[in-house]
């Protein structure tokens, strides 16, 4: 029998080629969904419930901490995130898991 036309061969290459891009299009949009979920919440300082981290999911935050609040922006690079003001203060801490430890050693959690 005669093989296939040059024309099916073209077509099936396009079509693994789109099955492969629609695969890594939805990989990448649930890895990122589940970075900013897991991120961003309320997080409340160990030692006194008063104070507290809200990072939001479009990547700003608000903190409440010694009687003053402070909103801004933060990135995220590995497992270290940075809090930086619209005046230019920023401070950083590690996260981990639901945890997040502050530079001075202060633990706060994700609740």
């Amino acid at each position: 029998m005669f093989s296939k036309t040059l024309l099916q061969k073209m077509h099936e290459k396009v079509l693994i080629r789109n099955i492969i891009l629609v695969v890594a299009i939805f990989v990448l949009t649930f890895t990122l969904a589940a970075c900013s979920k897991s991120v961003s919440g309320t997080y409340y300082n160990q030692k006194n419930k008063e104070e507290y981290l809200e990072l939001k999911s479009d990547g700003t935050f608000y903190v409440k901490e010694g009687g003053l609040g402070f909103a801004g922006k933060y990135k995220i690079d590995g497992n270290e995130i940075t809090l930086e003001t619209s005046i230019g203060m920023a401070a950083k801490g590690v996260i981990n898991g639901n945890t997040i430890t502050d530079e001075e050693g202060q633990i706060w959690i994700k609740e």
